[in-house]
């Protein structure tokens, strides 16, 4: 199962560029994305690799 899920902004601004992708990596990292899907009782669902 793949869900497609996308988080940006606009390509003039790094900075936020990259936090959203410290975030992102963080949050997979830290187990936070795998306990919504455990949480949600998503089946067939895993965490992606990281970047």
């Amino acid at each position: 199962m793949a869900v497609q899920q996308a988080i940006g902004t606009n390509r003039q601004n790094a900075a936020a560029a990259e936090w959203l992708s410290g975030f992102v990596e963080e949050a997979k990292a830290s187990g936070l994305v795998a306990s919504f899907i455990e949480k949600h009782k998503v089946r067939g669902l895993s965490v992606a690799p990281a970047a």
